[in-house]
Order: C-alpha cells, then sequence, then structure tokens
C-alpha cells in the first residue's frame, strides 16, 4: 500500500483564451515534473506581467550532499528547461533576460499564446519522464538518436555531453561511483541528511524520495530512513550501485567549460534535454551523483573523455523492465515565494 500520487498537472488542457499569468502557471506545472536533488525541489517563482523569476529556494537545501550548490542549480536548470520546452509545445515564447546568479535568481519573459492545439508529446514526455533506480537491459542507441543526442547542448553556453557506452566508461564509472559512494556513506553527517530525505510510501509529504522509488514495498519504506541513518551500510549499497551501472547499457556524461552556477544552471538544462530525448526514445535513466561529488574522482573521468571540461552531471541508461511511479512534487501554488505550505 502507498499514498496515492497526485500529479502536478492538475489544469490539463492549455488556458488560450486566459491571462498570460494563466498561462505560465500552466507551463510551471510542468517545471514541477523536473528531477531536483534527493527531490528536494529547491525553486520557488514569482509572477509579475510577462515575467517569470524562478529563484532558489534555500530552505530546501541539502548541506552535507550538496556544499558547493552544484546540484542545487542543475535542479534549476531542469525547472527551467521544463518550462522553457511547455511553453514553446503551447506557441509562446519564452526566453531568459536575465541571469542573476549572486542573487540566486533567473528571469523568464514569456509571451502569451492564441494556440487552440498543442505539441502534446512534448508535454506527455516530461510526465512520462522518471529517474528509474531499477537495473537496466542493453539497448543500442541508433547513429539518429545520438546525434540528436549530442546536439542537444546547442545554446548552452560551456555545456557539453559525451556518451559513454563502451565496456570502458561502464566499467570506469561503475569502480569509481563503488568508490565515492563508499566514502559518502562513511560520513554520519552525509548518511543522516540523505537518510531524513526518505519518505515511506504512506507519506503524505510532497517533497523527498519516496520508499517506491527505491524498490521498497509499505514495510521497507519504513525501514529505509533509520538503515541509513544507523546502520553500516556502505558496503551493501556500494556493491548494489556497481551492479546496476554494470548492466546498464551505457553512460552520459554531462561536462561544462567552468564550475561555477553558469555553467551549473547550462548543465541542468542539458541534463533535462537529454533525459527528455531517452524517454522518447523509451529509454529509462538514472542520475550518478556521487562520482561528480567526490573529491578528485571526476578527474578521472575527464582524463578518460580526454576533455579539459569538468564533469557535472553523469547518467547510466538502458531498457528497464520495471515501471516507477513518479515521484510526489509540490503543486505550482506552493512553488510562490510567498506560499506558506513548502511540504
Amino acid at each position: 500500500m502507498k499514498a496515492t500520487y497526485i500529479s502536478p498537472i492538475q489544469i490539463k488542457k492549455f488556458p488560450s483564451g486566459n491571462s498570460l499569468k494563466d498561462q505560465i502557471m500552466f507551463c510551471c506545472q510542468y517545471g514541477a515534473l523536473a528531477p531536483s536533488v534527493h527531490n528536494l525541489q529547491p525553486w520557488s517563482i514569482d509572477i509579475a506581467k510577462n515575467r517569470l523569476t524562478v529563484s532558489v529556494y534555500k530552505g530546501h537545501h541539502a548541506d552535507d550532499s550538496d556544499a558547493t550548490g552544484r546540484q542545487t542549480w542543475i535542479s534549476i536548470g531542469c525547472f527551467v528547461e521544463n518550462i522553457m520546452q511547455a511553453a514553446e509545445a503551447c506557441g509562446m515564447k519564452a526566453k531568459i533576460i536575465r541571469a542573476d546568479y549572486a542573487n540566486d535568481a533567473i528571469v523568464l519573459e514569456l509571451s502569451a499564446s492564441k494556440l487552440k492545439a498543442v505539441e502534446q508529446a512534448k508535454l506527455d514526455f516530461m510526465e512520462a519522464r522518471v529517474t528509474n533506480r531499477n537495473p537496466f537491459e542493453d539497448v543500442t542507441l541508433s547513429t539518429k538518436q545520438r546525434k540528436q543526442l549530442i546536439d542537444a547542448a546547442q545554446g548552452l553556453d560551456g555545456a557539453k555531453l559525451f556518451i559513454g557506452s563502451s565496456k570502458k566508461s561502464v566499467e570506469l564509472v561503475a569502480e569509481l561511483t563503488k568508490r565515492a559512494i563508499g566514502l559518502a556513506l562513511s560520513m554520519p553527517r552525509f548518511k543522516k541528511e540523505l537518510g531524513r530525505t526518505f519518505r515511506s510510501n504512506l507519506s503524505t509529504r510532497k517533497t523527498g524520495i519516496p520508499g517506491h522509488a527505491l524498490g521498497h514495498g509499505l514495510i521497507g519504506s519504513f525501514i529505509e530512513p533509520l538503515r541509513f541513518q544507523y546502520m553500516n551500510i556502505a558496503p551493501k549499497e556500494s556493491a548494489k550501485e556497481y551492479r546496476q551501472i554494470k548492466a546498464s547499457a551505457g553512460i552520459m556524461f554531462i561536462t561544462s567549460r567552468g564550475d561555477i552556477a553558469k555553467y551549473w544552471f547550462n548543465a541542468g538544462r542539458l541534463y533535462e534535454r537529454v533525459a527528455l530525448l531517452l524517454t522518447s526514445f523509451g529509454i529509462s535513466q538514472a542520475t550518478i551523483a556521487a562520482t561528480v561529488e567526490a573529491p578528485d574522482f571526476h578527474q578521472e573521468i575527464e582524463k578518460h573523455l580526454a576533455t579539459t571540461n569538468r564533469l557535472q552531471a553523469v547518467m547510466r541508461y538502458g531498457k528497464s523492465t520495471k515501471k516507477i511511479a513518479p515521484s510526489p512534487r509540490l503543486s505550482v501554488d506552493q512553488l510562490f515565494t510567498s506560499s506558506a505550505s513548502r511540504d
């Protein structure tokens, strides 16, 4: 038994004849579907006329697992990318007019649309995209698909995608991730922080990771937070992640020219473009953050890729034989900066 999933997509039909604010809120529903660090959804919004301000919500920050803020800004990039793709699907024009990284805000300008028909498939892929933590089976990307994925970086300053489908790439990531997870789970503060983000399958909270997303039934979903916080789980969890990565079809590496908020944000936009493309191909994916965040481990991957870019995100991909229910999401009304309810 688990809590009923309530989609943030409450307005099913694009409000073509309504106000611009209603149209922007419609698009923000799809922003809410974006992946984020531990599903903390660290974003808030404000709408003023034709401008949408997306800000970092610091009340949902992972202090120990995201000390630099990299994962938060990647999450913001995913959120903004979904909004921009939803706007495009609905015939609206959306552009970023200001990126105020010093004040943790991105400002978009959007124009109204009177379209009666939308590109529904693009919206559907956003609803269908999930982080699938199950084991994968092999799948081969076609030449056309590989080109689409590589080309997804166009227009994103400093961002670049590498596709690693060789056994050497997969083995390297599997081994480094095993070591990185073992290191991370040896740190009590990190373990407790991560454990506090887990939710039971009966929880009504809209942030955090529900047990079903980790493959747990009802009892397991209650045990998991305690297991992470109080038991020595490093050997078992690192070995599990190693096996899952080894069974994957390949690895997506997202890199950038620099290592500050501007580049993290663009890496997030590229991450979401890649995730949505894989979803449209019928291919599953799951993020691998440990190797990116562990000290110096990223350098081994950068050397393998023969790049001077900084590794920002890694995801494994493949065919999953198990469907996974989406993790809960905050409603658009809860995303406003003025909202009193954020969980």
